[in-house]
């Protein structure tokens, strides 16, 4: 059946035959549980392989020992650069997100400003966090000259967390 306005004419009779659905419904639903067996199962795999050969390295010395040449020692310095860095991204984003998302969700009018506010946190939440991450490199220790710091390294992630708290 098609149905006509004033614009356009719209085909209403899509899947009109209740045959073709149902085979094209019997040949989809088990290709889709196939595909996703397939995905869970190599997951499943890679994690198992990945499990199973790193346990026997994993101990307290791995984990609380800094590093000395290749093949010996720990990770503990980078656990603590993590941890480092995390505290200086939530120092910057906690507040400004939430004091961000107050203004937006209780007080700002509702004019095309704000809409474009939103609009941007939406497309910055959208953007990976390396791409953020590069960028912030390149613009604050190498064209700034602000240099390699955990201030220099936490100070651009925060702007990818702003709009997760917002």
């Amino acid at each position: 059946m098609i149905k006509t306005t004033r614009l356009h004419k719209i085909n209403t009779n899509l899947f009109a035959s209740k045959k073709l659905y149902q085979k094209k419904e019997k040949i989809i639903k088990p290709g889709l549980c196939a595909t996703a067996l397939i995905s869970v199962a190599v997951l499943f795999i890679v994690v198992g392989y990945v499990f199973f050969n790193g346990i026997g390295v994993i101990n307290l010395d791995f984990l609380l020992e800094s590093p000395y040449r290749f093949e010996h020692g720990g990770i503990f310095p980078q656990i603590i650069g993590t941890l480092c860095l995390i505290a200086v991204c939530l120092l910057f984003a906690v507040p400004l997100g939430v004091a961000s998302a107050i203004y937006l969700a209780e007080y700002a009018p509702d004019n095309i400003i704000t809409g474009s506010v939103r609009f941007f946190v939406e497309c910055l939440a959208g953007i990976p966090s390396i791409v953020i991450g590069l960028f912030g490199l390149i613009f604050l220790v190498y064209y700034l000259g602000f240099g390699i710091s955990m201030l220099s390294r936490g100070a651009f992630p925060w702007i990818h967390d702003t709009p997760l708290d917002s």
